[in-house]
């Protein structure tokens, strides 16, 4: 919403975010009525919205592996998430692991 009602007039005024301001919560902030030209205080909440997605892996079914993806790569290698419920797992052996955390090292030399 970017719309605020005046508390004097009653008119809807537009506020402008374009300085950063009115994003902070629980941080109140003067604004001048375009319409009546009176100050007053604005503050600022934030509310979330939920929303539920299937997770078949919790409920007995298989996960749905998906390799990590990220910089830098070395890390990221033999590592994978569920596309269903973010659980992560290292398919490395810890060789391969240690083997892969050298080559990290290695580039950074």
């Amino acid at each position: 919403m970017d719309e605020v009602t005046c508390p004097y007039c009653e008119e809807e005024c537009k506020i402008n975010h374009d300085d950063g301001a009115f994003y902070n919560e629980n941080e109140e902030e003067e604004m001048t009525c375009e319409h009546c030209d009176k100050v007053f205080m604005v503050s600022t909440s934030i509310s979330y919205y939920h929303e539920g997605s299937k997770c078949p892996c919790k409920n007995g079914e298989d996960h749905d592996w998906q390799p990590q993806r990220g910089f830098p790569k070395e890390y990221y290698e033999g590592r994978e998430s569920c596309a269903y419920c973010n659980e992560t797992r290292d398919t490395y052996t810890p060789e391969q692991r240690r083997e892969a955390m050298k080559r990290l090292i290695d580039l950074n030399k």
